[in-house]
């Protein structure tokens, strides 16, 4: 049964004296500063037991456990004065091991993690009466045996026998070679025999402090000695590869029952990653019979090896989308790209997952802020409560924006339809300035930087030059506006107002940005004469969006002159069929 910190699992258990039961189990994670998962920590207490008795009724068994059995193995009744072994009965094998021919004996290699406890020992025996002659080494012996076996336990990840046997690049040959000479010194009066003992890293490095690694020599000659260790502290993940020795030449020496106890620490998987969540293979580790952990990167599940060929996958859950962690990319789009346009919709953690993260596939957040300061504090850093009270609030920033959205659409195909009405009705006919007015500002104004295209159309009582204009912004809005212009009697020319610029405005604007209110401050300056010129001018609302509008205006400044209203209204009328035009080809809510 999985959690998020950790799991709970129905086992079965083999005990010690042979009877066997279920219970549960309790396993925890424990996570880094960004959630992901490094170790997997059980309160389960384990412990295995190896024996290799040599006895021919268990020899099936203890193949499959220690190598060099069937090469070391001598009848017990063609040693002579053999001391009496009860250990077993009957007791009718030994291991044989002499400088001259098969100098290694039964050994095994061990999967350990850090915490773990071994205890080893084995009876060892030689007559007296032999001599010393020069050692040949167990060096190739041990190398091949030892590298065959990693081989097997890792399924060749790591390389192929001829790889780790490589005297010029192997660790694992490094890692001998100083382990040979400094634990197994030539001996004086008795043969070069050893119970030894080396434990390698993840990287087949040697681990050369003691108790670590080790040897113990053999003791007095025709009797039954044992030599064991018992509570080597294993310090590091890796191998504890423990065999038996001889390497003085014509001298032999007997090794039985040789025993090996692994009592498990707490950790049972350790893990390390790339920075999208690649797993670190050659530096990550998981003890030997314990139940894999999915949940690792963000503590994500990750689906892998889940078809009947073994392959899967290998992307990690996050909810909303599944994540590639070899490409460092989704394999969705974001459901909130919208919110974030300057980033590729398939990014993760914004290309930077060292300070990022992304707890359901939603929106990446900075976890590096005052907030996060407060959950170290509270010891809830990369927990539950941190991942979800991140999520609520990426999710009711995305609803609040849709209710906005939702709301600012409705407005905006409003606003539209008044505009198109409002041309439709003949309400931009500009019959007056009061009556412009009183209609503008019941629309909003919007402004952006664009371009515009200007005309003017003389208007009569007051020699007023009214000028009106389109303006399209860069984000899709088009407005419509005005400005007067009057002759300046004392003076001499025309007097451009800009208070009434910009008027109108309708169409949709990606950004959103409404100002409901239609205040705007307007500035610029003309160039008139009774009869045209050139404008320009400038205008802002309270929030800071500006317009600039260019053009140019021809009118007539004479009084009263029914023929020139008539002739405006002409004019204005084709006009507002091109507004219209304009309107109803640029309306998106059609």
């Amino acid at each position: 049964m999985p959690d998020e910190e950790g799991r709970i699992r129905w086992a079965l258990h083999k005990y010690t004296n042979g009877t066997s039961g279920y219970g549960f189990e309790y396993d925890y994670f424990l996570k880094d500063h960004l959630g992901n998962v490094r170790m997997v920590l059980t309160q389960e207490k384990d412990t295995a037991k190896y024996i290799a008795t040599m006895e021919s009724a268990y020899r099936a068994t203890e193949n499959q456990l220690f190598y060099n059995i069937p090469q070391s193995c001598y009848a017990r009744s063609s040693v002579a004065g053999y001391p009496t072994d009860n250990t077993t009965v009957p007791n009718d094998s030994l291991a044989r091991v002499n400088g001259s021919g098969q100098k290694t004996g039964p050994s095994i290699l061990l999967r350990v993690m850090s915490g773990d406890v071994v205890d080893i020992a084995t009876k060892s025996f030689y007559k007296s009466g032999g001599t010393v002659n020069s050692p040949n080494s167990t060096l190739t012996d041990v190398l091949n045996s030892l590298a065959g076996g990693i081989v097997t336990a890792t399924s060749a990840s790591h390389g192929v026998v001829t790889d780790l046997t490589n005297t010029s690049t192997s660790p694992i040959y490094s890692a001998l070679n100083s382990f040979l000479p400094t634990n197994d010194p030539n001996t004086v009066g008795k043969p070069k025999g050893y119970l030894n003992w080396i434990l390698l890293d993840d990287q087949f490095r040697g681990v050369t402090t003691y108790p670590q690694s080790g040897a113990i020599p053999v003791g007095s000659p025709d009797v039954l000695n044992t030599l064991a260790y018992s509570g080597i502290p294993i310090t590091k993940n890796g191998y504890l590869y423990i065999w038996v020795s001889n390497e003085t030449p014509g001298w032999d020496v007997f090794f039985d029952n040789l025993s090996v106890q692994q009592r498990s620490g707490p950790i049972t998987e350790e893990t390390h990653y790339y920075p999208f969540g690649l797993t670190m293979a050659g530096i990550s580790s998981k003890a030997a019979i314990s139940l894999t952990n999915k949940y690792k990167y963000s503590g994500k599940e990750l689906q892998n090896q889940e078809f009947s060929d073994g392959s899967g996958l290998e992307e990690y859950d996050f909810g909303a989308r599944m994540q590639d962690p070899q490409l460092g990319r989704w394999w969705a789009l974001d459901p909130l790209a919208d919110q974030m346009r300057r980033h590729s919709p398939y990014n993760f953690a914004f290309d930077n997952p060292l300070r990022f993260i992304d707890p359901d596939g939603m929106s990446s957040f900075d976890n590096s802020g005052p907030e996060e300061w407060s959950d170290i504090e509270n010891g809830i850093i990369g927990s539950a409560e941190a991942y979800q009270r991140k999520a609520d609030e990426a999710n009711e920033k995305y609803k609040k924006q849709q209710d906005l959205d939702e709301k600012t659409s409705d407005k905006k195909n409003d606003e539209s339809k008044r505009f198109i009405k409002a041309a439709n009705s003949g309400l931009l006919g500009i019959n007056s300035t009061e009556n412009s007015r009183q209609e503008n500002d019941s629309i909003p104004a919007h402004y952006g930087a664009g371009g515009s295209l200007t005309y003017g159309f003389g208007a009569g009582q007051n020699g007023v030059v009214i000028t009106v204009g389109i303006f399209f912004t860069t984000d899709g809005t088009m407005q419509v506006y005005y400005t007067e212009a009057y002759p300046d009697k004392k003076n001499g020319g025309w007097i451009l107002d800009l208070s009434a610029a910009p008027q109108f405005n309708f169409g949709y604007s990606k950004s959103g940005n409404f100002d409901l209110n239609g205040d705007s401050k307007a500035s610029g300056a003309a160039v008139e004469t009774p009869y045209g010129g050139a404008s320009y001018s400038y205008s802002s609302d309270e929030k800071g969006n500006t317009v600039t509008g260019m053009g140019t205006a021809v009118g007539v400044g004479a009084s009263g002159s029914g023929s020139l209203k008539a002739h405006t209204k002409a004019l204005l009328i084709p006009f507002l069929i091109l507004v219209k035009t304009f309107a109803q080809r640029l309306d998106p809510f059609k």
